[in-house]
């Protein structure tokens, strides 16, 4: 409504002024009596449940669960949440003694995915993805074309520290021999640790993992490198990055021919992992500067050349012991990293889940990693309860087998299939409701999920302190999807629990099946029989626990997962 329709050109002067100052008196009276009217409206709505939100869902009383699922992001060489991954150090068996085999280790698993494997061959591969498996090599600071592990190529090619000693990362220090640590400012390095990895894309892979991406700048706290490659690339970061007048205050007379490995000894610095703490002021922030823009810069280099031999961009991912996600490791698609054993509990993999999510990435885990283990039944279920976390979360874990362990000595783990296979089974068997599929709530043993508090909560964990936890995913525009919770007991000794559902939460209010699906005990012949056709259906077990609008469901003791499968009925029955 506009003011000046109450005011007519015939109007004296002082009468229009009066009438406009009605007119806007009007206006606003109506405008005001609209807006109290259109906000009883709309909370009436909302409290009815018949507001939408412009998404899948209702807000309110009723909502569909998949309004609050978000798609992530497909990152370069993106990884179904379906996949069956698992490591082999190097193809097995790698010699005439050696007892693995991995092809069959990739049977009894029911693998899909073979990753981070060191010495491919084409045979190997050959017969791997014959078994319809995909394959992908591996790359790391201690890998490069006809580069042995000897004394004397440890002199020309590793780190070195001010005395110009090789020296290797800490872990690596007690392997026979230890292993190296190649400086990537070195040209031959460079040259060879690309000709390794582009002989590995030939084989036909579908990736490659980096190990150790951080290169020259981890072994700044090691105390190197000053090789003369080093020295020489540090002199032309300074000219680039520092002012005459900068240089002559550090003490750089001559920039030409300054040697920071010389200054660094008249200096009386420490060597090898002490120089870490040395207090080298101006001078060494500089050189750590240079060593790390060095890390990147290699990692660009490689990369792009990689891309340009195989004519399109290739995958890549790397280590990032699954915590670490900045500086060189931004640079990679998606990471593979260890899983230590103080790091094995919900919380975790939630939290990991959701920084992962943000960051457009994916992450597969190891199996929990410690000093020494045996196969006791704490450590088996310990291992089986990752498992599940990492798919119940929508990430990835390896197969325990060929897996790393902290250790004096240098050891792997090789678990049994019939501690395991149940739970890979199970995953086989239930892709339709992993793939596709996205977090949009976690709840029990207080995880830290802050979308939802106990007036709103979708699901919960009866009593509160049952060590149970349910993660609940749905398919993003999807309404008639079922919504899926995965249930996982962390007990040492498993019992039934009572789970809460609020029905009007799930599919706008109506009424749905609660199937429970769990994996059948392991029996080898039925297994191979699973993986031979394809068909792991025969390997689950199907238990119905309600139908209807159900508020509450009795679920059994796991072992330790679970996964409860809520689907609406296409019928007006509330009975299965």
């Amino acid at each position: 409504m506009r003011c000046d329709a109450f005011f007519s050109p015939d109007t004296p002067a002082i009468e229009a002024r009066r009438f406009h100052r009605q007119a806007r008196a009007k206006y606003w009276a109506v405008a005001i009596l609209f807006a109290v009217v259109g906000l009883l409206v709309l909370s009436r709505l909302a409290h009815s449940g018949e507001l939408s939100t412009g998404r899948e869902g209702k807000a309110g009383s009723q909502t569909n669960l998949c309004a609050f699922a978000t798609t992530a992001p497909a990152y370069p060489g993106v990884i179904n949440k379906s996949a069956v991954v698992m490591r082999s150090l190097v193809p097995r068996p790698s010699n005439p003694h050696d007892p693995h085999d991995t092809l069959e280790a990739v049977r009894r698993f029911h693998v899909t995915r073979l990753e981070w494997v060191y010495g491919l061959t084409p045979d190997f591969v050959k017969k791997a993805k014959a078994l319809g498996v995909s394959v992908s090599g591996a790359t790391s600071c201690n890998t490069a074309l006809s580069i042995a592990n000897t004394p004397d190529a440890a002199q020309k090619f590793c780190i070195l520290d001010l005395n110009l000693h090789p020296i290797t990362a800490p872990w690596m220090r007690k392997w026979n021999p230890p292993g190296l640590w190649l400086c990537v400012n070195n040209p031959t390095v460079r040259e060879r640790s690309l000709a390794q990895i582009e002989q590995q894309y030939d084989l036909g892979l579908r990736d490659l993992q980096r190990d150790d991406p951080q290169d020259n700048e981890a072994a700044l706290g090691w105390g190197g490198c000053f090789c003369q490659y080093c020295m020489a690339g540090f002199r032309d970061y300074l000219k680039k990055n520092c002012s005459a007048d900068e240089l002559r205050a550090l003490g750089v007379s001559n920039v030409d021919d300054f040697d920071y490995r010389k200054y660094l000894l008249d200096q009386h610095a420490p060597v090898g992992d002490q120089f870490k703490k040395y207090d080298g002021g101006r001078l060494k922030e500089l050189f750590e500067a240079f060593e790390k823009q060095s890390t990147i810069a290699f990692h660009v280099w490689w990369r792009g050349e990689l891309n340009k031999h195989a004519g399109h961009y290739v995958p890549v991912s790397c280590n990032n012991n699954s915590q670490i996600f900045t500086g060189p490791f931004a640079l990679f698609d998606f990471y593979v990293g260890e899983l230590f054993v103080r790091n094995n509990k919900p919380e975790f993999f939630f939290q990991l889940e959701q920084t992962v999510k943000k960051l457009g990435k994916g992450q597969t885990l190891t199996m929990p990693e410690a000093r020494d283990v045996t196969s006791s039944p704490a450590w088996i279920r310990q291992i089986r309860q990752a498992i599940a976390a990492a798919y119940a979360t929508g990430l990835h874990i390896e197969a325990p087998w060929d897996a790393y362990i902290i250790a004096q000595e240098s050891s792997r783990f090789f678990g049994e299939p019939k501690d395991f296979s149940d739970l890979f089974a199970m995953v086989r068997a239930s892709a339709e409701l992993l793939d596709g599929y996205e977090d949009v709530a976690a709840t029990g043993m207080q995880l830290p999920d802050a979308r939802w508090d106990s007036s709103n909560q979708p699901v919960s964990i009866l009593p509160g302190a049952a060590p149970v936890t349910a993660f609940v995913r749905a398919k993003p525009g999807h309404p008639e999807a079922p919504v899926v919770i995965h249930l996982i007991n962390w007990s040492e000794h498993p019992e039934a629990c009572k789970l809460a559902l609020r029905p009007q939460m799930m599919f706008a209010g109506k009424p749905f099946q609660a199937v429970l699906l769990t994996p059948v005990p392991y029996q080898q012949q039925a297994h191979d029989a699973a993986f031979a056709s394809g068909d792991y259906s025969k390997l689950v077990q199907r238990t119905v626990l309600g139908s209807g609008e159900v508020s509450t469901l009795e679920i059994p003791a796991l072992d330790p997962w679970g996964i409860l499968v809520l689907e609406p009925l296409k019928s007006a029955s509330t009975r299965p």
